[in-house]
């Protein structure tokens, strides 16, 4: 049986940030570039124990993810985001 994807695009764009949600069930995703990290302070939905995966490169350029997981989404990727400044 086949299940419904939507994607909403929050800011209208398709490279921008993005919310994931499969009709009746409980799991839901954001895709939320670092150049919109802000969202985090406008939504309370995002300070709830989460999975989470970074995406970037390697000094070679080379892909690479970190794979987290947290009890306050917003605090872990605001931690991590001071890091890589």
């Amino acid at each position: 049986m086949g299940k419904t994807i939507t994607t909403y695009l929050i800011d209208g764009d398709p490279q921008g940030t993005q919310y994931v949600f499969i009709s009746n069930k409980i799991c839901q995703m954001f895709i939320i570039p670092r150049s919109s990290l802000s969202i985090l302070n406008e939504r309370t939905d995002l300070q709830t124990p989460a999975f989470y995966i970074l995406l970037g490169e390697d000094e070679k350029t080379k892909p690479k993810a970190y794979i987290g997981e947290t009890e306050n989404f917003k605090e872990r990727v605001k931690d991590h985001d001071s890091k890589k400044a």
